[in-house]
């Protein structure tokens, strides 16, 4: 499901995400919404535009985030949404896109 809340790192994240490529959020809340709406050839489009971004900015700590997406991609192929849309919040969450829960 696609949420509208807006989550904003702090910390060492934030400083992490301000220097990644604003396209790669931004191909992720795309791939959410195709997930959502059952289009998961498209989602998994923009994932991989996701990853080729998140990649190019890439350092150590965003290994995680790339096998992340990776797996994201596999679920939607697969039409998996529920797995998909987990592995998709875990990319944003190890991309310092998103604060950790709790």
């Amino acid at each position: 499901m696609v949420s509208a809340v807006s989550h904003e790192p702090e910390g060492p994240l934030a400083d992490a995400a301000a220097h990644l490529d604003p396209r790669v959020r931004a191909e992720i809340d795309h791939a959410r919404v195709d997930l959502y709406c059952g289009r998961d050839a498209e989602a998994v489009a923009n994932i991989r535009a996701a990853r080729e971004h998140l990649r190019e900015n890439a350092g150590v700590r965003q290994a995680q985030a790339l096998a992340d997406l990776d797996e994201a991609a596999w679920f939607a192929r697969l039409g998996r949404t529920a797995p998909a849309e987990l592995a998709l919040e875990r990319a944003l969450l190890h991309a310092g896109l998103m604060p950790s829960p709790g």
